[in-house]
């Protein structure tokens, strides 16, 4: 959620994915490469991102609405790994939480994560990007 028009969160994921396009990762950890744009318009983002670790792709999907507010921006984001399992979790939610904060939208106005319990089981575990490192 932010208290920002959808089009700044819109046009700061598609430029973080675009910049993470690459084939290679300067840390193959950190997954910040290998993305792909499947499909986007002012409501919809979808891409893939492969894994340069364990080769397997994941579906995500930014939904944005009411995308023409100038007030407000609601995103419901999704990962979802070829590998299934909680061995999946950290990364699915990684790829989201690493666009999110590499682009900048995670210190943008009205920002809030609603993202816990079954929604989000490896929240706490998963190695994100803290500042551009690993956590």
């Amino acid at each position: 959620m932010f208290r920002v028009s959808c089009v700044e969160p819109f046009n700061a994921l598609v430029g973080q994915a675009a910049a993470w396009r690459g084939q290679t990762c300067k840390d193959s950890l950190a997954e910040t490469c290998r993305y792909q744009f499947v499909r986007y318009s002012p409501s919809v983002l979808q891409m893939t991102h492969t894994s340069p670790a364990a080769n397997t792709t994941a579906q995500i999907t930014f939904q944005f609405s009411p995308p023409s507010s100038p007030k407000f921006c609601k995103v419901k984001a999704s990962s979802t790994s070829s590998v299934l399992g909680p061995a999946s979790a950290p990364t699915d939610y990684c790829l989201l939480y690493n666009l999110m904060n590499a682009s900048g939208m995670t210190k943008a106005p009205g920002f809030k994560e609603i993202c816990f319990g079954q929604m989000c089981p490896s929240k706490e575990t998963a190695p994100c990007l803290q500042g551009g490192r690993a956590r």
